[in-house]
């Protein structure tokens, strides 16, 4: 556990966070799916990015 405190400091010094509390907000993961590739996404015409 003490490697995400460690890595938590380095994204928030990175970005500039680390005096900027007003910022960061709290987030609850529940409902996302963070591994899944859908085998569909509906966006605009034009907005379609591929990796």
């Amino acid at each position: 556990m003490c490697m995400y405190f460690a890595d938590l400091k380095e994204a928030l010094e990175k970005h500039g966070l680390v005096d900027a509390k007003d910022k960061i907000w709290n987030m609850d993961e529940t409902g996302l799916c963070l591994t899944a590739k859908p085998p569909k996404v509906m966006t605009r015409k034009g907005n379609v990015h591929k990796p």
